[in-house]
């Protein structure tokens, strides 16, 4: 069991995420041909990013429906953000375009973010502790106090994906065993009321490196596992929170999935090292529709691994990685898909 985290080829999409934050979406053109891959022009949101690599990032309401902005929460292995000095974690303002550190001191990395709804902060990643707390590899961010707190006595390996139920309850996966002291294979959930972690089923036989969930609630985990919940899944499975079961989803994808996200119209979309989805050609993206319960490729793909996806407010996906190609056309490790 393993998970690659090599620094020097982690994605950066640092310019897209900043593209959403500061609302500069309605610069995309609205194509009414067919779906295809497009170029991603990362000068529409240029500003001066970190000085190192950028592994996370996220959009953070620290009041969750309170007056506040939302600000962009990056993690990586840098010190400098902007003109501010930050280690490994900092948040950027698009009102005031201010950078600010978010930690004093942190013992590793940050590879994986979510929030709860009262706006507080949950990291995962390879660490023992944050802000001076003891913290095995996931921590909580006390939006209103400025506090870091564990959770529980967290999980022993990596988190690397994380996302937050509709109920408020946090999922970590990663290639931990033990979650707060309990088996948990490879996934876990921790409820924030009870302050106590709990297995999803049986879990997975590998990696998790990338959750999403669908609009009915059910949860999407991508990795390198073959069964989850002693289930065949090949890579991509599901877990109804109303049954308590895994399923797979068809006949999954012939390699590993490195990311996952839901588009507007409910479909997901799984990106990863992977050439077939079902059996069919699928180049490194795939999209699932619960319609029909069927892959389908998104025209001809990629020509090398997808990292990273994310769904902008206009409905257009946008996936980072390390190809160079998208549907045959030039797109450097950055490409949308209108």
């Amino acid at each position: 069991m393993y998970i690659r985290r090599d620094a020097g080829i982690a994605i950066r999409l640092f310019a897209i995420v900043l593209f959403i934050a500061t609302g500069l979406t309605s610069k995309l053109a609205h194509s009414q041909c067919e779906p295809l891959w497009q170029p991603f022009d990362s000068t529409t949101a240029s500003l001066s990013g970190t000085n190192g690599t950028v592994f996370a990032t996220t959009m953070w309401d620290p009041d969750g429906p309170g007056p506040q902005t939302s600000k962009l929460v990056v993690a990586g292995d840098f010190t400098i953000a902007g003109n501010a000095v930050a280690h490994e974690l900092a948040s950027y303002d698009p009102v005031t375009g201010n950078w600010a550190p978010l930690v004093a001191g942190m013992t590793g990395s940050v590879f994986a973010f979510t929030t709860l709804p009262n706006g507080d902060l949950i990291v995962g990643g390879f660490f023992s502790s944050v802000g001076g707390v003891s913290a095995n590899n996931i921590a909580r961010l006390n939006a209103a106090t400025g506090q870091w707190t564990p959770l529980g006595s967290g999980v022993n390996a990596g988190v690397v994906a994380l996302t937050t139920l509709p109920n408020g309850d946090v999922v970590a996966g990663g290639n931990f065993i033990f979650a707060g002291g309990v088996s948990a294979f490879c996934i876990a959930r921790w409820n924030p009321t009870s302050g106590q972690w709990s297995p999803l089923g049986a879990g997975m036989n590998d990696n998790v490196n990338a959750i999403t969930t669908l609009p009915n609630g059910d949860l999407i985990v991508g990795g390198d596992f073959t069964t989850a919940g002693g289930v065949s899944a090949n890579r991509v499975a599901r877990w109804s929170p109303l049954t308590e079961q895994w399923s797979p989803l068809g006949g999954g994808v012939n390699a590993e999935v490195l990311a996952l996200t839901t588009l507007a119209n409910g479909e997901l979309v799984a990106g990863g090292l992977f050439t077939t989805a079902d059996g069919a050609t699928a180049n490194r993206i795939a999209r699932w529709s619960s319609l029909n319960g069927q892959w389908a490729p998104m025209g001809s793909g990629l020509n090398a691994e997808v990292r990273a996806l994310t769904t902008l407010p206009s409905g257009e996906l946008v996936a980072g990685g390390f190809f160079t190609t998208a549907d045959g056309a030039t797109a450097n490790r950055v490409a949308r898909w209108n």
